[in-house]
């Protein structure tokens, strides 16, 4: 539907005066303008055929004359395009030579030194030199003056990436152009080309820019100020107008506002006597007009006010003119809302007071919004469990009154085992499912007393008070790991989770609410560290060792900064000709200030804190920067072997990481060996398969470490994409004596003669070992017996030594 805008006289009048100056304005304008552009395309022509007739007159003299002769250089070479004329080339009494330079040629020098204010450019349809055939637009020109005998040809193009003028004037066939043109047949008049000269408009349309913002600038301000006059001259008319129009609509909107606002609004005499009330007062109330006039609303019942208070209302009235509070009003229906009722005198011209309003505001939406806020500033929004803040405060108040009544709390601090596996494999959302079920089942497990919260997390935490002993915390524990013990049904698929669980006391342990659940998490991790799905009590030692713990975990995160790792690289050899034929690369920790620390002491934290993939990428980029320098001295180490832990098999950059280490170091592909724990593949042997293979394929050696020691399948060995497997030093220490070792050594072999692998015995310590290995048809060793580990430089010197 289309709504028209109604205007009184004024505001027409007003608008035609606008249109009308702005109209006379824009054509003003709009006609200079048109004027200046006029004028500079003008001045444009002009000197284009200024410059063309310059251009015209040297030309016709150069043709006159034949051309000029110039000595030869690397700058001026013969004209491949006059080489028929006997007289191109001529030799001067003094012996330089000389060369013909005909019309085009000079002209294009001439233009290239007047490169800056126009262009000439003498041209054809089929010139004698082919550098001088002429663009897209010359030859359109030049047809034209074929076709239909113009004389000339002048206009605005895109030329050279920009606007040129250009005019052009055809070159007619002369008795003396047949000297040079001798091998074309043209008759005297011919158009054979013409003569083109480019002027840059660019210059024009700077100036021209100039003038029309000069000439904008000017209209604008003259137009701005007659507008500014109109509008002044049209603002003092409505602002009379405006006036007449509020006197006559303030009652009116007096009585509309007063009947549809939304708070409740009475209106009394200086009395206090009410006078009118609106309809949101009777709807927010219950009560109706007729039962509130006359009335006092002070009088009227409010659940938390009472006669003092009332007193107090009055008094602020009077010394401040207003008042402001939040009551509890009593309905009609004797039910109560919460109101917010703010009180202002009124006073006329003379500071009489001639009313006071009361304006009731409805605020039970509020209040239950500020209680939904309350709740979800202290509670979990996932299990709608306490959080940690409310969890502190409700801590606080149980030590409070655990001290007061000289009792004890106890804090048990529970963290879900393996729970990061099924937010890893299965996603957030099944991992929430699982945390909620969780919550129902530690609910039902806990008494009615006790408080469950959720740390964070996959952690929870219990405050249990009123106990007799330890034996009932135990009973609890023992309750809640029962509770979490059965499978987990989430969309038809079964998880298994277990619980670890850490308890401190109050005041045995801590007496502080940030101490007593750090305790807790202390011996949580105790429990984790020996087994998991159990429960252990905080004690003094267990402080020593998670304080270790930190440590160390803070040193791995700084080495990696710091770059304090260092590779030593123990020899491979061949059991065949007693030859190295590669080393394998062990990694050392140069701590600052605890010296050398072996893998064995931090390898295994490194992995629980998901720091191996970085650590493993370094020591690839070590192990692959020292086979080039090695490669590069002549050394020939054969392959570098490389310890890669299973996250980082898993990892999807670590074929990426390897790629980049050998194109980056030159290293052949074949050169590099990884070695990966027998455990490892057993248990995660899909995934191996596909991990292996992308690198086997890239034509990295695979081999399996600690070989012997896990529970190989034969069927799945057979599908591994692999090399080399390595017999593990516990089974070689103990021959020849050790009938056990010797069968399982024997077994090894013969399984990877048949599987045609290469079989590599390590720990190999003394004679006997070895000669065992030899005899029963080992391939390779590496041990003691020839060399420990050594850093690079010592590896170098041994190896030169052993060949002296």
């Amino acid at each position: 539907m289309i709504k028209f805008i109604s205007l009184n006289s004024t505001e027409i009048n007003t608008i035609l005066i606008l249109v009308v100056w702005t109209g006379i304005f824009f054509i003003s304008y709009v006609t200079n303008v048109n004027q200046e552009k006029e004028t500079l395309h003008q001045l444009a022509v002009k000197e284009i055929r200024s410059n063309f007739d310059d251009i015209d007159a040297f030309r016709k003299w150069i043709s006159h004359q034949g051309g000029v002769y110039a000595p030869i250089s690397e700058d001026i070479t013969p004209n491949p395009a006059i080489e028929h004329l006997p007289v191109r080339d001529i030799e001067t009494t003094s012996g330089t030579q000389l060369t013909l330079i005909n019309t085009p040629y000079i002209l294009k020098q001439l233009s290239t030194s007047n490169s800056s204010t126009f262009t000439a450019h003498m041209t054809g349809l089929n010139p004698l030199n082919p550098a001088n055939k002429s663009d897209e637009w010359e030859e359109k020109v030049i047809n034209l003056f074929i076709d239909k005998n113009l004389e000339e040809h002048c206009e605005i193009v895109d030329y050279k990436n920009q606007q040129y003028m250009r005019l052009m004037k055809p070159a007619k066939f002369e008795k003396r152009c047949a000297s040079c043109h001798i091998k074309k047949q043209y008759n005297d008049g011919d158009v054979i080309g013409g003569l083109t000269v480019s002027v840059p408009m660019q210059p024009y349309f700077d100036k021209s820019a100039v003038i029309i913002k000069k000439l904008t600038i000017t209209h604008a301000a003259l137009w701005f100020l007659g507008l500014c006059g109109i509008l002044f001259v049209f603002r003092i008319q409505k602002k009379l107008e405006r006036k007449r129009r509020l006197d006559e609509d303030y009652l009116r909107q007096s009585s509309v506002a007063f009947n549809n606002l939304n708070e409740g609004l009475i209106i009394t005499d200086p009395c206090m006597k009410i006078i009118a009330v609106n309809k949101a007062f009777s709807k927010i109330t219950g009560f109706n007009k007729n039962e509130l006039i006359g009335e006092n609303p002070t009088l009227m019942k409010i659940n938390n006010f009472d006669t003092e208070q009332n007193s107090e209302l009055i008094t602020t009235l009077e010394k401040t003119g207003e008042w402001q509070g939040e009551i509890e009003f009593v309905t009609k229906g004797n039910g109560a809302t919460p109101i917010r009722l703010s009180i202002n005198s009124v006073y006329d011209n003379e500071k009489t007071l001639t009313n006071y309003i009361f304006l009731y505001s409805d605020i039970h939406e509020r209040k239950n919004f500020e209680k939904t806020l309350e709740h979800l500033a202290h509670h979990d929004h996932l299990t709608d469990l306490p959080n940690r803040l409310l969890l502190h405060d409700r801590l606080s108040h149980s030590i409070i009154q655990a001290e007061r009544n000289n009792k004890k709390v106890a804090v048990l601090f529970l963290d879900l085992d393996h729970f990061k596996n099924i937010n890893d494999s299965m996603g957030h959302h099944t991992g929430d499912i699982v945390l909620v079920q969780a919550t129902d089942r530690l609910k039902n497990a806990i008494r009615k007393g006790d408080t469950l919260a959720r740390h964070g997390g996959d952690e929870f935490v219990i405050i249990m008070e009123d106990f007799n002993s330890i034996k009932d915390i135990s009973i609890l524990a023992e309750k809640l790991i029962n509770h979490i013990k059965p499978e987990f049904h989430i969309e038809y698929e079964n998880y298994f989770l277990g619980v670890s669980i850490g308890i401190s006391i109050y005041p045995d342990h801590a007496q502080t609410v940030s101490d007593l659940i750090s305790k807790a998490d202390i011996a949580m991790y105790k429990a984790k560290s020996d087994g998991r799905n159990n429960f252990k009590f905080y004690s003094s030692g267990l402080n020593t060792n998670f304080l270790d713990r930190v440590k160390i975990e803070n040193d791995l995160h700084n080495a990696i900064i710091n770059d304090e790792f260092l590779l030593h690289y123990q020899p491979q050899i061949s059991l065949a000709n007693n030859e190295i034929i590669g080393v394998e690369c062990l990694v050392r920790w140069e701590h600052p200030h605890q010296g050398l620390i072996f893998p064995d002491n931090f390898i295994h934290t490194a992995e629980e804190i998901d720091l191996m993939i970085p650590i493993g990428e370094i020591i690839i980029n070590k192990a692959c920067a020292q086979m080039q320098e090695w490669m590069i001295k002549g050394i020939d180490i054969g392959v570098m072997a490389i310890n890669i832990s299973g996250k980082q098999i898993n990892n999807d950059k670590l074929l990426g990481h390897v790629t980049k280490a050998l194109e980056k170091y030159n290293i052949p592909s074949n050169r590099l060996e990884l070695e990966v724990t027998e455990n490892y593949i057993m248990q995660h042997h899909d995934e191996s398969i596909n991990s292996l293979e992308i690198l086997r394929d890239s034509s990295v050696q695979i081999s399996i470490d600690n070989f012997g020691t896990g529970y190989s399948s034969l069927n799945y060995l057979k599908q591994l994409p692999i090399n080399k497997i390595k017999i593990d030093r516990s089974f070689v220490e103990g021959v020849p004596t050790d009938p056990h070792d010797r069968a399982i050594i024997n077994a090894v072999i013969a399984i990877g003669k048949s599987l045609n692998f290469k079989v590599i015995a390590e720990g190999v310590e003394n004679e006997e070992q070895l000669n065992y290995l030899i005899k029963e048809g080992c391939d390779e060793y590496q041990g003691f017996f020839y060399s420990k580990a050594l850093p690079a430089k010592e590896l170098e010197l041994m190896m030169k030594y052993k060949k002296c």
